[in-house]
């Protein structure tokens, strides 16, 4: 690690200024920037080097599994088989329901009935 007294007076001034006119610092603190002693401006500023250990960049993105148009379609499709799958058992039921109730009357009007006397 490495240290200099980092800005020259020259540069010093030079950075005020280009402080003053290139952002939005206020009048008043401009004002006050420039009535700095070099002294000030070092201990204000710092010159930051920073390297690197490799120079490879990666890149992570986030993208959904499924599409809202892909969701929609599944669970579409899956609620259209289970209420199909419903009313298909419940005519099954049904159906059964109407077969025990004809074999049912057709046991009755077969039995011999007694005979009155």
């Amino acid at each position: 690690m490495t240290s200099s007294e980092w800005p020259t007076s020259i540069l010093g001034q030079a950075l005020v200024e280009y402080l003053c006119n290139k952002t939005s610092m206020t009048p008043e603190r401009c004002q006050s920037m420039r009535n700095h002693t070099d002294v000030q401006l070092r201990e204000n500023f710092v010159a930051l080097k920073s390297f690197y250990d490799t120079m490879s960049v990666e890149t992570y993105s986030v993208q959904p599994a499924m599409s809202i148009t892909d969701l929609l379609c599944n669970v579409g499709g899956c609620l259209g088989l289970w209420l199909g799958l419903s009313v298909l058992s419940f005519c099954e039921v049904f159906h059964f329901v109407v077969e025990l109730l004809q074999a049912a009357l057709q046991m009755f009007s077969l039995c011999p009935t007694k005979p009155k006397m």
